[in-house]
């Protein structure tokens, strides 16, 4: 049964996740995966994003890489977005401050069978939502709480 295959399947990655978490060998827990820890301007007014500006995704989990780029003031995309397509939902998750359990959800659940392989993903900003909010951009597993990529934006 295909569908109990990938729900044992996600089971398994939260518990590693977690295990993880609790050993201390989470990238998280080294400081590494938290973009607070970054040297963006977290109170720059979103004039202050240059349109067209690039950051690469610092790799985490997942082999989740990329390059966030600022298309313009609605849209931000990354190009040769790869991801392993594993984790429980997993979004591309924006914030102000790289709070990202409290972020804004720019992408539907990334979560698919054979992953992502050099891909674009286009995310326009939802309504209400300026660049200056989703300042800090996180490859995200919602439900273990853990960034499998993460970039900040100048």
């Amino acid at each position: 049964m295909p569908g109990k295959t990938a729900d044992c399947r996600r089971l398994i990655v939260v518990a590693s996740c977690c295990v993880l978490a609790l050993l201390g060998g989470c990238p998280m827990d080294a400081g590494a995966g938290n973009a607070n820890d970054n040297n963006a301007n977290d109170n720059a007014a979103a004039g202050d994003v240059a349109i067209g500006q690039t950051v690469e995704l610092t790799t985490r989990l997942h082999n989740a890489s990329g390059t966030l780029r600022v298309v313009d003031a609605r849209t931000l995309q990354v190009d040769n977005f790869t991801f392993d397509g594993g984790g429980i939902d997993v979004f591309v998750v924006g914030s102000a401050t790289g709070d990202y359990a409290g972020g804004v959800k720019l992408s539907a659940d990334l979560i698919r069978d054979g992953g992502y392989n050099n891909e674009t993903l286009t995310l326009p900003l939802p309504d209400g939502v300026e660049l200056a909010d989703v300042r800090h951009v996180s490859i995200w597993c919602q439900t273990a709480g853990i960034s499998f990529a993460d970039a900040a934006l100048n």
